[in-house]
């Protein structure tokens, strides 16, 4: 099973700033997540979508990273 973590950074991707928004098992959810918590489509876009997954310069005073791990579900407890 995939999930995706997002945290919201400062504009640096500073790692002392990095706030989890939460751990999500579908990308809608993720989405949201994101929209509800003030990113605009160009950051969903460029976290979801980039090689870096985070988004960049959007010119705002925090930007959005995720991670996605694979989760062997025997290991959930």
């Amino acid at each position: 099973m995939k999930v995706w973590i997002l945290y919201k950074t400062d504009q640096w991707h500073s790692s002392d700033s990095r706030q989890m928004i939460g751990i999500f098992t579908m990308m809608s959810d993720f989405v949201t997540a994101m929209l509800r918590n003030g990113a605009t489509w160009g950051q969903i876009r460029e976290t979801i979508a980039s090689g870096t997954n985070q988004s960049q310069a959007s010119n705002r005073d925090y930007e959005f990273e995720k991670e996605v791990k694979e989760i062997n579900e025997f290991e959930i407890v």
